[in-house]
């Protein structure tokens, strides 16, 4: 066995047969690196790398086979001579030879088409289930264009196909949020199509030169990882809507919807100007990104160009009306909202079924106490499309303001539901709960925010705040700090340098207010918060002053956009207190008491207005209603504001402090 085992390792070193399969192999390699990365470029379909692997492996066995019995010389093809021949006496080679040859590469062509056929994306795989299939995740398209500057391309593309695909009622499609959120590097196809809870994954590329576009779209079942689909599109950046609409109709097709009258597969193009529509996808990416004053402004400017362009342009109305929004809320100011009002008004008036434009409304009647209006619209959203997460998460909200909380935790929970990666739901039940007292929960749904890839600022400062309130105090001044880290915002400086405030150290409290103040210059709280630690500095009274002016006037701009706001009425009525100016505080503070009677913060300013103007007994009776709806004790031990009141047995039974002296 031994020699006989070294006797064919000498042949096949003889024959050359190591030499073959070393350079057939490298050559392969080669060639399959090649084409995987020039795939898309050139047009070829996706199957292309699973045939020319398996044509690899096919070929592999037939390159040793031909190489042992024959050589390549310059002679032509001869037949590699037997061992007991003398070198030069290899024999002729016959027709018999050729026909083998032949019948080799026939053997290798035939299993190609086999293969070919097997792999051709316009046959589904066998024992599909096709009930499975009629669901669907769009996964964002890759930018293959070189250029960062066309991300925001590739994104809106895919996203407008989303949208299309939505309407068809007969498909269950995975929301935006979820299948763009998700990360995808290190997961197969079954797994993602797990994680999004859905049978088919649309995947593709866009690369665009000068004014062409290259789209690649490819169908894929999530539990086979086969193509169901795939289509490359060379086209003019005019035929981008005409793209979308063989997609979409191309996925009805092959997952063999049958559609009733009323579904929408085509004719949904929002503009006919493709340079207005280029500017609002990139409005609509500088939102998305953006957490800054800066970016909201920045994405009303693409909003406004769009618009400029093509004045019927129905969902960059909307768009622009949710960018006022997103600024107002870091720069306040009232035309904000009167413009952003004037802006949903329009896109409903272009388009009264716009979902995003009843959403924006709905967002704007909100914030505005307009609440009856605003549910409306937000059921206005529901009623063609019951799975909007925003349209939930802003009702809980309106529920929430209106003190109906069991219908706004159940809005909220659904739109977590709906949408596990919206970290604004997640954001709007952490300050539901905040808002009731319920720290605990509260801090629970901020680190669950916090835990997600794609965490902002905005989590570290719920949960900071909440841990606050429940008197972890080094828990909290941690996750301020990985705000202050990560991404500086007015907040988070406020947010320690309350943390400052309530330890005694007011000089250190006023410098962070100040940073606040740096970043957000027209925000009231910032600057109260600035005067409530220059009242505890030994000479900071009269900057103080000033201060409290400044919050009392800005707060009072803001009022007309929402005359019920109670948070602004309580604020103001803490200025005005604070300015000596007590008939109007009082008035502030009774129209926030009757806007919202169960609200914590409603009465712990109650209690500061009141000990200002030196009503003890009525500021006690304040505290206590607050501490009874879930003020902190362990906070309110530790504010420097009550102090004249700790040797009150009442108040000392409210932080659980043995008692003393006084009597309520």
């Amino acid at each position: 066995m031994y020699q006989g085992f070294w006797h064919l390792w000498r042949e096949l070193r003889r024959r050359r047969v190591l030499h073959a399969t070393g350079i057939y192999l490298a050559a392969c390699w080669l060639i399959l690196q090649v084409i995987d990365v020039a795939l898309i470029h050139i047009g070829l379909p996706p199957w292309t790398i699973a045939v020319l692997v398996w044509l690899v492996i096919i070929g592999l066995p037939m390159v040793m086979l031909v190489s042992w019995r024959y050589d390549i010389t310059s002679d032509g093809i001869t037949r590699t001579a037997p061992p007991d021949l003398p070198d030069g006496g290899a024999p002729a080679i016959r027709r018999i030879d050729y026909l083998v040859i032949l019948l080799i590469l026939g053997f290798v062509l035939a299993v190609s088409i086999s293969l070919a056929s097997i792999l051709k994306t316009d046959n589904p795989p066998p024992d599909t289930d096709g009930a499975e299939l009629n669901s669907i995740a769009v996964l964002p398209f890759e930018n293959i264009s070189g250029k960062p500057e066309d991300e925001y391309l590739a994104r809106g593309l895919a996203e407008d196909i989303l949208h299309r695909l939505a309407l068809i009622g007969e498909l269950r499609v995975a929301s935006r949020t979820a299948s763009f959120e998700l990360e995808t590097n290190n997961l197969d196809m079954s797994t993602i199509g797990q994680r999004l809870g859905v049978g088919t994954l649309l995947e593709g590329s866009v690369q665009r030169y000068g004014n062409r576009l290259r789209v690649l779209a490819q169908l894929i079942d999530a539990d086979s990882g086969y193509h169901l689909w795939s289509a490359s599109y060379n086209r003019e950046m005019e035929d981008l809507f005409v793209i979308y609409d063989e997609i979409s109709a191309a996925v009805v097709r092959k997952l063999q919807l049958t559609l009733a009258p009323d579904s929408v597969v085509i004719n949904l193009y929002p503009t006919s100007d493709m340079q207005a529509y280029d500017y609002y996808l990139q409005a609509r990416s500088i939102m998305r990104r953006s957490t800054r004053s800066e970016g909201a402004a920045n994405a009303y400017k693409f909003f406004t160009k769009a618009v400029d362009r093509d004045p019927n342009f129905a969902r960059a109305w909307a768009g622009q009306c949710q960018a006022l929004l997103e600024w107002y809320f870091f720069q306040p100011e009232v035309r904000k909202i009167e413009q952003a009002e004037a802006s949903c008004l329009k896109a409903l008036q272009l388009d009264p079924a716009l979902i995003e434009g009843h959403v924006a409304l709905g967002d704007l009647y909100r914030k505005t106490g307009l609440f009856e209006a605003s549910i409306d619209e937000y059921q206005a959203a529901l009623q063609d499309d019951d799975k909007n997460a925003m349209a939930w998460r802003g009702l809980g909200e309106v529920f929430a303001a209106q003190e109906r909380n069991t219908e706004a935790e159940s809005a909220m929970i659904r739109a977590i539901n709906l949408d596990p990666d919206d970290l604004l739901s997640f954001s709007a039940l952490g300050g539901f709960y905040f808002a009731l007292g319920r720290y605990a929960e509260a801090a629970k749904i901020y680190t669950q925010m916090a835990s997600h890839p794609n965490a902002t600022a905005s989590a570290y400062n719920g949960q900071g705040a909440s841990y606050h309130m429940m008197g972890e105090y080094e828990k909290a001044a941690e996750a301020y700090r990985q705000v202050i880290a990560s991404e500086p915002t007015a907040a988070a400086y406020s947010n320690i340098g309350n943390l400052y405030f309530y330890s005694g150290q007011f000089e250190d409290a006023s410098i962070m207010h100040r940073e606040a103040i740096a970043l957000a210059p027209r925000h009231p709280v910032w600057w109260g918060n600035l005067a409530d630690a220059l009242v505890q500095i030994d000479g900071g009274r009269e900057e103080a002053e000033m201060a409290y002016r400044k919050a009392a006037d800005l707060a009072g701009e803001l009022l007309p956009a929402n005359p019920e706001d109670t948070e602004l009425l309580t604020n103001l009525a803490h200025y005005h207190a604070r300015l000596g100016d007590d008939e109007q505080a009082t008035r502030y503070l009774t129209r926030a008491l009757t806007a919202a009677p169960n609200d914590v913060y409603a009465h712990y300013y109650a209690a500061l207005v009141h000990l200002e103007a030196d009503r003890r007994q009525q500021a006690l009776d304040e505290i206590g209603r607050a501490v009874e709806l879930g003020y902190s004790r362990d906070l309110l031990s530790l504010d420097p504001q009550f102090v004249e009141l700790k040797t009150n047995e009442y108040f000392l039974g409210l932080i659980e402090v043995p008692a003393r002296t006084e009597e309520r």
